[in-house]
């Protein structure tokens, strides 16, 4: 065989061989790269998940609760099992009409939160029969600010002597636009109690009444 022909024979062997090996090379390295991509977005979308179910849990109420529905007056809410709800609907003589509230006691019936709720003020009830509050002074704690029905709320917390006697949860004049609706919660004591001795400080009760408000929803 002529000496040319085997070099031309040796050289398209060579370039065969490259070229096959640049082919083969290339599509290793397009599927290691697919296969971390679709890694990484499984493990994103795994993550994904798991925080949505983080948080999810972390918005679910925890224990057995109940639901209030109240369908002539426009909202709903959820409270504990062991706690019991009673409803206000009364001519009240000193504000000449009718009042619609709730109140929802503590097991111990020690406590309770009262809560009134309407769509505009021109509805023609009052949801606070309120005329006056015990001794102390209206404290605000910005530390305990949460939403109700997208109105951002600081409660006020009733202080005498050092101690806490009341909370209230009161509507900023702008979240009447903001929730196109009026309303007003307190945590209160029964009047049987010693009003010197009370404190409400550290009352495991209030993280619940919070809980309670944050559930209030129109309907």
């Amino acid at each position: 065989m002529n000496r040319w022909v085997k070099w031309f024979l040796v050289l398209l062997l060579l370039i065969l061989v490259g070229a096959g090996s640049f082919v083969a090379g290339k599509y290793f390295w397009q599927k290691d790269a697919k296969d971390s991509n679709g890694s990484d977005q499984k493990q994103s979308t795994s993550s994904a998940k798991k925080s949505g179910g983080a948080d999810q849990a972390e918005n679910q109420l925890e224990g057995c609760w109940k639901d209030y529905i109240n369908q002539p007056i426009g909202y709903s809410l959820k409270y504990p099992c062991d706690w019991s709800l009673a409803e206000t609907n009364e001519f009240n003589e000193t504000l000449q009409m009718n009042v619609k509230l709730i109140t929802i006691h503590t097991p111990n019936n020690k406590y309770f939160l009262y809560w009134g709720y309407k769509k505009s003020a021109e509805q023609g009830f009052a949801n606070n029969d309120r005329t006056g509050v015990g001794a102390g002074n209206f404290v605000p704690k910005p530390d305990m600010a949460f939403d109700i029905l997208g109105v951002n709320v600081i409660p006020e917390a009733l202080v005498f002597q050092g101690k806490v006697k009341e909370y209230f949860y009161k509507q900023p004049q702008a979240g009447i636009a903001t929730c196109a609706c009026n309303f007003i919660g307190m945590f209160s004591y029964d009047q049987a109690q010693d009003y010197d001795a009370l404190d409400m400080t550290n009352l495991d009760y209030v993280q619940t009444v919070k809980q309670i408000l944050q559930s209030v929803q129109k309907i």
